[in-house]
């Protein structure tokens, strides 16, 4: 029975931990301790093989506003509760971030700040990239999925995409393309704008999409990373 749950409150991505990144630290590593694109055709958003909404039993869990079960073998919905409710995805958003990034991505490509990646509040989650700082690709995804760092998400972004507002297509068209159509994406992180949403059975496309990749199966499953600087 292998079953992908997804559940929703809502929540935000700031007030987290903050530690510092440079490439000019003496140090060389930073440990993070628990802490061509073809865009062609549209999916099906119900496909025979797939859980839809409708058939699962109902399940209140109290302060959990939305939830769902889904089983991967048989492809049905066993359990669901709000699951095309339209909520805020917070940091879940960066599974999307995360994709593209390993779908049109070279994980070697050296990546470099702009001046937009350190530009967000004080209190989001963040390594403290700044302005001209290096890393690759697979270093900031790291600290994208380990550390769920915010400026990490904007330095893919902009590097991923012809320029972050062309990533922030690429999350919508990409939604698009795998049937999430109550998905929305104004930023590649998730910190709060009210257009910024997503549904608990739009998650499940997403991860659906997602584990048919071995680095984000792998990424996803760490509990640290040991990160050399340049």
């Amino acid at each position: 029975f292998l079953a992908f749950t997804a559940a929703m409150s809502i929540s935000g991505c700031s007030r987290g931990y903050i530690s510092s990144y440079s490439d000019n630290l003496s140090r060389s590593s930073f440990s993070l301790t628990a802490v061509s694109a073809d865009y062609s055709g549209y999916s099906s958003l119900f496909a025979e093989d797939m859980p839809v909404p409708g058939e699962g039993s109902y399940l209140d869990i109290g302060s959990v506003y939305a939830s769902g079960l889904f089983d991967l073998d048989d492809g049905h919905t066993v359990i669901e509760e709000n699951i095309t409710e339209r909520l805020y995805p917070a940091s879940t958003t960066k599974i999307m971030t995360a994709l593209l990034a390993i779908k049109y991505g070279d994980m070697d490509e050296m990546l470099t700040a702009s001046s937009r990646v350190p530009d967000m509040e004080w209190e989001a989650q963040k390594i403290g990239i700044e302005k001209g700082d290096k890393m690759t690709l697979d270093q900031a995804l790291h600290y994208l999925m380990v550390y769920s760092a915010n400026d990490a998400a904007v330095l893919i972004a902009e590097n991923i995409g012809k320029d972050y507002d062309d990533f922030i297509r690429m999350m919508n068209e990409e939604a698009g393309r795998i049937g999430a159509t109550n998905t929305h994406f104004v930023n590649p992180h998730g910190l709060h704008d009210r257009n910024h949403y997503t549904t608990v059975y739009d998650l499940y496309l997403l991860m659906k999409e997602c584990i048919k990749y071995p680095i984000f199966t792998g990424t996803a499953g760490s509990h640290d990373a040991t990160i050399t600087g340049y």
